[in-house]
C-alpha cells in the first residue's frame, strides 16, 4: 500500500457523481494521506480494478448498477471471491426502496448509503469520512493484533525450541543406551515420540493463530492433495483420548476414496474439533457410537466429496443448528469457547468447500437415546487438469520470465534439482500475465536481462497484478549494484536477488526459502552422512538472549564437531564479530542469531555487519552467512529478515535436523 495515499473506487455510470467524488477527495485527507479516485463505469471494470489494486480503502457502488441484484452480487464477489474484508463499502441507492435487508448489511459489512435523490455534497463527504475512518480502525486493529500475536509466538516458541533441542539429546542418549536396558530404552523412545508430536502440534497451532490474525489468504504452497483412506486413520490414531473406552467408540467407514485439497494441519484441527464434539456426551450416553467416514453425495445441484463425523448421541435441537457456526456461540457445553465450529467453517471456506450439520434431537421421554448428529465436510471435486498435475506430483510452480537462449537450461536445472516442481517459461509480458492468471504460481524468477522488456518494468507490472507473490531477480549484477539500480530507478518491486553464478545449493535455496518456508527437504544437498561430515570444525557465532537456548543449541552443534562461540545479545554479537576480523574477513564460517533480542536485535546487528563488509571490500559471494532464529514465520517477518540482508532463517522448534541442513547449506 502507498503510505501517502488511500484509494476510493467509484462504480457508477453517472459522470456528474464521479466528478463530485473527485472534488471531495481532492480537498480531504486522513492521517496525512491524500485520497485518490479510481473510476469504473461497469461492474466488470470495477472487478478488474480490484483485482489489480488490493489496497482500495473505499468502494462506492450503485446498488442497481445493471439490474436489481447486481450491486449485491458485486458485494458478495468482493467479500467471498476476492476475500477482501478490509475495503469499506458505501452504496449509492434510491433510498429507501432499494436498501438491503438488515441481515445483508451485517453479513457484508456495508458502511453506509448515499441517496440518489437528496444527498448533498456534505452528506456524501460525511459518508466518505466515516467509511475511511472505519478502514483506518480496521488496519490499526489488525496491526495491533499482529504485533501482539508476534510477541506471543516468540515467547511460546522459545520453550518449544528448548524442547526440540532437548529432543535431540534424548535421541543421542537413546542411541547410546545398551540394548540390555530395555525398560530405559522404551521410556526414552516414548518420551522422544511425545516430544516430537507435541512440538509439531504446538507449532501448527501457533502458525494458524498468526496467519488468521493477519487475515491473509493461505499460501498455495501449504495445500496438499489428501486421501481419506490415508489421513483419517492417522488423525484418529493421534487424537488425545482420555481413555481406551473413548478410542474404542470410533469406527471408520472409508467405502469411498477420493482426492481432496486442504492444508493438512488445518484439516487435522478441523477433525479434532469435530471428534471432540462427538465425544463430549459419551459419559452421559455410554451406548452411543461415532462413525468417521467418506462418501460422494449431492447437496442441491452439486456433487461433493464428503468426509463426515456421525454420532448417535443426544442430537441437536432444530433451532440451535443455524447458530452453531457463529463465533462464541455455545449450546450449554461446559468449558466450550464457541470458537471450534466457526474455525471449522472458516477453514472449509478457505479450502473452497463448506461444512454443514444435520441432526435429529432425541426425544425427551427416551432420554435422547434416539438422537443423532452428522457434520459433513464438503470438498469440491478435483478437476481432471489437477489430477494430471497430481500424477506428476507437482506441488510447486515457478514462473521464469526470460527470452534468453539459456532459459531452457534454467528450467531443466530447477525441475531436476527441486522435487515436485514445475517451471513455466514466459518470454514477454503478455505470456507472463496470462500464466499468472491461469496457474497458481508460487514464485516468479525474472532474468533482468530479458530483452523485449526491461526486467525491472516487468516486476512493476507483476506487482500491479499480485501484491504478494515473491519476485526474485536473476542477475549478473552484484546484489548491492542491483539494489542500487532497483531502488533508484524503479522503486524496487523485487523480493530477492539471485546471482547467476551462485553455487547449486545456494541457487536452489534462494528459491525454496521463499515458497516452502521451513518444509524444504534440502534434496539438493549431498547425502546426510556427507553433509554432517562437512560440519566438522566449522566455527559458528551463536547469539540468543535466552541462556537455556544457547546451552542446548551449543551442545547440539558441538555433537557434530562444530566450534561454537556464544553471544548473549545483538551488541555482544557485533563486538565478537568485529574482534574476529583478520584482514577484513571474519574467522567465523556462519552466524546463527535470534532475530528478537531487544533493544539490539539480530536484524540490526546484521545491517551493521554488512556495512563493515562493504567497508572491507568483501564481495557478495564472500559475505558471512547469517541465519535468523525466529519465533515467527509469516511472510512479513521473512521479508524483513531478507531486507536486513540476513541470508536465511530457521523457525524455532522445527527440529535440529532441519537446523543442521540450513547451516550445512551455507558452510559447504
Amino acid at each position: 500500500m502507498n503510505d501517502l495515499e488511500w484509494k476510493i473506487l467509484t462504480i457508477d455510470n453517472i459522470p456528474s457523481f464521479n466528478e463530485i467524488i473527485e472534488v471531495i477527495a481532492g480537498r480531504l485527507s486522513f492521517k496525512n494521506r491524500r485520497l485518490s479516485v479510481l473510476k469504473a463505469s461497469s461492474l466488470e471494470e470495477g472487478r478488474e480494478i480490484l483485482r489489480e489494486n488490493s489496497d482500495v480503502a473505499l468502494i462506492l457502488v450503485d446498488i442497481m448498477m445493471e439490474d436489481k441484484n447486481s450491486g449485491l452480487k458485486f458485494i458478495k464477489y468482493v467479500r467471498n471471491i476476492l476475500k477482501n474484508q478490509e475495503s469499506r463499502i458505501v452504496l449509492r441507492t434510491g433510498y429507501p426502496d432499494s436498501v438491503p435487508e438488515k441481515n445483508v448489511i451485517n453479513n457484508y459489512e456495508i458502511d453506509g448509503y448515499i441517496s440518489k435523490e437528496v444527498s448533498s455534497q456534505l452528506q456524501i463527504e460525511v459518508a466518505i469520512i466515516n467509511a475511511i475512518r472505519n478502514y483506518y480502525q480496521i488496519l490499526s486493529t489488525r496491526e495491533t493484533f499482529k504485533s501482539l500475536a508476534g510477541s506471543i509466538a516468540h515467547e511460546l516458541r522459545n520453550p518449544l525450541n528448548g524442547i526440540s533441542l532437548a529432543q535431540s539429546q534424548i535421541q543421542k542418549l537413546l542411541s547410546s543406551t545398551i540394548d540390555s536396558d530395555k525398560d530405559l530404552k522404551e521410556k526414552l523412545k516414548d518420551l522422544s515420540i511425545i516430544n516430537t508430536e507435541s512440538v509439531i502440534q504446538a507449532n501448527n497451532i501457533i502458525n494458524i493463530i498468526l496467519n488468521d490474525l493477519s487475515q491473509k489468504p493461505i499460501n498455495p504452497a501449504e495445500f496438499s492433495y489428501l486421501n481419506p483412506s490415508k489421513i483419517l486413520p492417522e488423525i484418529i490414531g493421534k487424537y488425545g483420548y482420555q481413555n481406551e473406552q473413548e478410542k474404542s467408540k470410533i469406527k471408520l467407514d472409508l467405502s469411498k476414496d477420493f482426492l481432496f485439497k486442504a492444508v493438512p494441519y488445518r484439516f487435522t484441527f478441523i477433525m479434532y474439533n469435530l471428534l471432540k464434539n462427538a465425544l463430549y456426551y459419551l459419559d452421559q450416553y455410554p451406548d452411543s457410537s461415532i462413525t468417521i467416514g467418506s462418501e460422494i453425495k449431492k447437496f442441491g445441484e452439486k456433487e461433493y466429496n464428503v468426509i463426515y463425523v456421525y454420532d448417535t448421541g443426544p442430537g441437536i435441537r432444530p433451532e440451535v443448528i443455524p447458530k452453531l457456526f457463529d463465533n462464541f456461540y455455545t449450546s450449554g457445553k461446559k468449558g466450550g469457547t464457541g470458537l471450534g465450529l466457526p474455525f471449522c467453517k472458516r477453514n472449509m471456506n478457505l479450502f473452497g468447500g463448506d461444512i454443514i450439520c444435520e441432526s435429529e434431537f432425541g426425544l425427551e421421554k427416551n432420554n435422547g437415546k434416539d438422537g443423532w448428529t452428522k457434520f459433513s465436510l464438503l470438498f469440491p471435486t478435483i478437476l481432471k487438469d489437477e489430477i494430471d498435475e497430481i500424477e506428476l506430483k507437482v506441488t510447486r510452480k515457478i514462473l521464469l520470465a526470460s527470452n534468453q537462449e539459456n532459459s531452457l537450461i534454467y528450467k531443466s536445472k530447477i525441475e531436476k534439482g527441486l522435487t515436485n516442481t514445475l517451471c513455466y517459461i514466459a518470454k514477454n509480458l503478455e505470456e507472463i500475465l496470462n500464466l499468472l492468471k491461469k496457474t497458481e504460481c508460487n514464485l516468479v524468477l525474472i532474468d533482468i536481462d530479458i530483452t523485449e522488456f526491461n526486467g525491472f518494468e516487468i516486476a512493476q507490472k507483476i506487482r500491479n497484478h499480485d501484491k504478494e507473490i515473491p519476485i526474485i531477480a536473476l542477475a549478473d549484477l552484484d546484489r548491492r549494484l542491483f539494489l542500487n539500480k532497483a531502488n533508484k530507478e524503479f522503486n524496487n518491486k523485487f523480493s530477492g536477488h539471485l546471482h547467476k553464478s551462485s553455487s547449486k545449493n545456494v541457487f536452489y535455496r534462494g528459491i525454496t526459502k521463499w515458497i516452502t518456508d521451513f518444509e524444504d527437504d534440502f534434496s539438493y544437498l549431498i547425502s546426510d552422512a556427507e553433509y554432517l561430515k562437512n560440519l566438522k570444525d566449522k566455527k559458528i557465532l551463536l547469539a540468543d538472549d535466552e541462556k537455556m537456548n544457547r546451552i542446548l543449541a551449543k551442545k547440539i552443534l558441538e555433537n557434530h564437531g562444530i566450534k561454537v562461540v556464544e553471544a548473549k545479545d545483538g551488541k555482544d554479537l557485533l563486538e565478537i564479530y568485529r574482534n574476529s576480523l583478520n584482514g577484513g574477513k571474519s574467522e567465523f564460517d556462519l552466524i546463527l542469531t535470534d532475530a528478537n533480542m531487544p533493544p539490539f536485535n539480530g536484524d540490526k546487528a546484521t545491517e551493521e555487519i554488512r556495512k563493515i563488509e562493504v567497508m572491507n571490500n568483501i564481495d557478495q559471494n564472500n559475505e558471512i552467512p547469517i541465519i535468523a532464529l525466529s519465533g515467527e514465520g509469516n511472510k512479513e517477518n521473512i521479508y524483513h529478515f531478507f531486507n536486513s540482508y540476513m541470508t536465511d532463517y530457521f523457525i524455532k522448534g522445527c527440529g535440529t535436523e532441519l537446523l543442521l541442513k540450513v547451516i550445512a547449506n551455507y558452510t559447504k
